[in-house]
Order: C-alpha cells, then structure tokens, then sequence
C-alpha cells in the first residue's frame, strides 16, 4: 500500500487482493501466497486490516481542533501613572502598569506585534518559552535587533508547552520601568479542569526612572 500526505492529512492508498485465475496462477507459490488465493475471504481481512492501519495513522496526523492563531497587538508607550500613590512617569503597555497577561492553548500559533513609541529602541523578550531563536526578543542575538522608535515588529511562534511564564524588555532598564507581564498557557488537555485561574505577578517597584540611575557594576 501507499501512504501520502495530502494538505497536511495522511491518507494510504490500499491495494485491491485479488485470487489468480488458474490459467495465469504460477506454479511455485509460498504457502501464505497459496493460502491468500484460495481463501478470498483472507485477502479482505488483510486490507480490512490494513485500512484500519491508515486510519489511525490519519488520526495521529490531523492537527487538534482547538490548535488556533492567537493574536495580540500592543503599543509601549511611557505615561503618568501611580501604583504606589505617588504619580510618576513609567512604561506601560496599551496604558496599563504592568502589561496585560497573554493568554493562550498549548498548540496555538502566537502572532504578537509590539509598536514602539518611546523615544528609544525596545525590545520584548518569551522568559522561558520554546521558540525560534530570532524570536526570542534579545537584541544583538540570532539576529535579532531591537524595535526601532516609531516601528513595529512581529513575533511569530508555536506554542510548545504550559504552563505559567512572563515577558519583559530585553533593553536597558526598561523592565524596572514596566515593560513586563505575564504569560498564562492552558494545557491541550485539562487533568483537572477549573474555573478561572488567577494570576500572582510579583516585582520590584521602585519610584526613580532607570535612566536616572547609574550603573555600579
């Protein structure tokens, strides 16, 4: 038989059993070759057989129902905000301190395009995700650079695991100054189903900006 893929499907071709007639049977035949052609019914066991074969090889090759593209698009921007009751000028994502929790389904395909509109370059780094290399948001790396003021880049992804993550800048001290957030990824399959999970993202803050800082190392 013959196994193909078709638009990303596995399918076989199965062969048609057929018994010699007489005039055209050889002489010589081995035993499972005699019992095939005197017993019809052992030719359609075999290919009922094989048929169940490509179909579960067919199974194991359609992708899940619940694989999707998962988009998100947001700006960076810097803004006036007061977490700790004091008003001071932080990074935020789509005007939130700190960026919205990503959410996704262990086999989604992640496409998530960040605008910079800070005056300086920026950069958004997967914290222990699986992905490309050039995907992972560190500028100077696999050829990687960092998003140019007034730019935009995509990140492109498969989604390989699950779990709880976060993302952050990979430029400067721009993470202190709130450029992170948290990744939160379902399972394919749920153990144990719940109803809502809820997210604990702990981090420094601090009231100074980080360019006003200088370094001590």
């Amino acid at each position: 038989y013959e196994m193909r893929h078709v638009t990303g499907v596995q399918t076989c071709a199965l062969p048609i059993l057929r018994p010699h007639s007489p005039s055209t049977t050889p002489k010589r035949k081995t035993a499972l070759n005699q019992a095939l052609i005197r017993t019809p019914s052992s030719a359609s066991a075999l290919t009922a057989l094989l048929a169940l074969l490509c179909m579960l090889l067919s199974l194991l090759a359609i992708p899940s129902a619940e694989a999707a593209t998962r988009e998100y698009a947001f700006t960076v921007s810097k803004q006036m905000v007061s977490p700790a009751g004091k008003t001071e000028r932080k990074i935020v994502i789509d005007g939130e301190f700190v960026g919205p929790t990503l959410e996704f389904t262990e086999g989604d395909e992640a496409v998530i395009t960040v605008t910079n509109q800070l005056g300086e370059p920026t950069s958004v780094h997967w914290h222990g995700l699986l992905l490309p290399a050039n995907m992972d948001g560190v500028p100077g790396f696999s050829g990687y650079e960092a998003i140019a003021p007034g730019k935009s880049f995509t990140y492109r992804f498969s989604i390989r695991q699950s779990g709880t993550y976060w993302y952050h800048s990979h430029s400067k001290g721009q993470e202190q100054d709130g450029l992170y957030g948290a990744i939160r990824i379902k399972p394919a399959s749920e153990t144990h189903p719940v109803d809502r999970d809820y997210v604990v993202l702990i981090s420094d803050y601090h009231t100074d900006d980080s360019e006003d800082r200088k370094s001590v190392v």
